[in-house]
């Protein structure tokens, strides 16, 4: 109940219950015998306090000053809300192995850090038996990633945006169907949507639709209800398709058409840079050059693959005989800033948001409202712009290196549209909800408190060489590693609790979890 002199902190809310008292000598005489409405009127007035209030969680700052060698302050830039990165007060990691675990929504969970805005950031970590989150918890039901794959979807199927389960009949349902079929006109309208390749939307094996391989065919992950390991809802890809950089992207959009080991033919003109006008592509000889060359080192080259100076569709080999075709943008630099930075980069869902997307809404949408909406970090700035292959100037071994490629503590956000939240239109969650990245994961600094016993997804980009893309993961042992965006491992969503989350009973242990209600 709300009390006089209770305090509401910036960036916070409450929930505000209102109790209602009858006469207790009322008589049946005295009652309607019709039902009516009853208008309530509630005026609650709130004062600035010209005090510094704190924005933690009463029973949190209780956590950290009881525990000051494992609550461990993080001094540093930290981007908790969108498009505000500022010098870090409130945030510290949870280092205490006998009190990071709690139970929320009869959900074993790890607590990572509290939040600028005074939340508590939390891993999922596997269904609470017997009251307990023991280590000891072996396998239960979840969403497994089979393979990826391509498949034919020439022709008519039903897709949905989402889909529900059945763990008690190994079963999917679609969900928000429309009917399609697959083709080089209608295959933007596909991606990220889900399909069981019948026309019922009811399958044991689900396919999530990733990325163009032709007019006929989809790059796909696909999925069954199998056991998975005690701290994840299941395995995926982060997506499928590995072939571009816009593929360590949490969302992502423009997809080049991509081809490996294929030389130019033969007398075919090259140049070293290219405009673009009127739907048409001219080849620009380089600084200070005449002419255009011919010279089958093609990287670092454009070329229409002919002996024209001028084509609708343009090569651009960044390595080697690897190239990207280039179809309606002025020149790589555009090509880049489209998969990795312009406003409208994030579009369609990977592989693991629409897996998360859907495990949420069948087994958190109820307790949304006590969830903050806080940043997940997609970090994807580049941090070898000059140097990397992908430039024409750059070397042509180094690959295209994002934010941790080196390991960081820093908890920073540098782009709006890496900074996933429900409430920012340039990177959209549908649910808040998420993963951990990289930089959390290594402030957490202990491989114990990480190590699940099986490798899980982080958030994070890693690197682009000539043919794949890399994110960060956490391996067997808790280690911080990468791998190809296409290897299917484990999911472990991460929310946020509000500040005015309350905790109930227990310590934090394994055996005693602290109780969110």
């Amino acid at each position: 109940l709300v009390q006089v002199n209770d305090i509401l902190n910036a960036n916070s809310s409450k929930n505000i219950k209102v109790r209602i008292y009858f006469i207790e000598d009322i008589t049946p005489e005295d009652l309607l015998d019709t039902d009516a409405n009853l208008n309530l009127t509630l005026s609650i007035t709130y004062v600035q306090s010209n005090e510094s209030e704190d924005v933690l969680n009463s029973q949190i700052r209780q956590l950290i000053n009881d525990n000051p060698t494992c609550m461990t302050k993080y001094e540093g830039q930290v981007t908790d809300q969108v498009g505000k990165t500022v010098t870090a007060s409130n945030v510290y990691f949870n280092q205490c192995a006998d009190k990071r675990n709690f139970i929320f929504n009869n959900m074993c969970w790890q607590m990572i850090r509290t939040t600028e805005t005074g939340g508590i950031k939390m891993v999922y970590n596997g269904d609470v038996v017997d009251s307990k989150c023991l280590s000891t918890r072996g396998t239960h039901k979840g969403i497994v990633g089979a393979d990826g794959s391509t498949q034919t979807l020439n022709v008519e199927y039903l897709y949905g945006d989402s889909f529900t389960y059945d763990i008690t009949n190994n079963t999917f349902t679609l969900t928000d169907t429309t009917t399609a079929t697959w083709s080089d006109s209608t295959y933007e309208n596909l991606l990220g949507k889900f399909t069981c390749k019948n026309t019922n939307g009811t399958c044991t094996t689900l396919y999530n639709i990733n990325g163009y391989s032709s007019n006929t065919q989809a790059y796909t992950s696909s999925y069954t209800i199998g056991d998975t390991n005690y701290a994840q809802i299941g395995t995926s890809s982060f997506n499928t398709n590995y072939r571009s950089p816009a593929m360590v992207g949490y969302m992502f959009n423009k997809v080049y058409n991509w081809v490996a080991n294929s030389a130019p033919t033969s007398g075919s003109l090259m140049g070293n840079d290219v405009s673009y006008s009127n739907g048409t592509y001219t080849l620009l000889p380089a600084d200070g050059e005449s002419e255009l060359g011919t010279t089958l080192d093609a990287t670092h080259h454009y070329t229409c693959n002919t002996t024209s100076s001028t084509c609708t569709k343009v090569r651009y080999y960044y390595y080697n005989n690897y190239y990207i075709e280039l179809d309606g943008e002025a020149n790589i630099e555009e090509a880049i800033n489209n998969m990795l930075y312009n406003n409208n980069v994030n579009r369609y869902n990977s592989s693991i948001k629409g897996i998360i997307d859907a495990w949420y809404k069948q087994n958190l949408l109820s307790k949304t409202n006590m969830l903050e909406d806080t940043v997940y970090c997609n970090a994807r700035n580049i941090t070898n712009q000059a140097t990397n292959g992908w430039n024409k100037n750059g070397s042509l071994t180094t690959e295209m290196q994002f934010k941790n490629y080196n390991f960081t503590n820093d908890l920073s956000c540098a782009n709006v549209t890496d900074q996933f939240t429900v409430g920012n239109n340039k990177a959209k969650l549908t649910y808040p909800v998420s993963l951990i990245n990289n930089e959390e994961w290594y402030n957490i600094g202990n491989t114990s408190l990480r190590k699940t016993g099986v490798e899980y997804w982080s958030l994070s980009p890693y690197y682009f060489d000539y043919f794949n893309a890399y994110v960060r993961y956490v391996n067997t042992g808790g280690g911080l590693y990468s791998n190809s965006v296409d290897y299917f491992i484990g999911s472990r969503p991460a929310v946020s609790l509000s500040t005015g989350a309350i905790i109930t009973e227990g310590d934090g242990s394994e055996e005693s979890p602290f109780i969110i209600e």
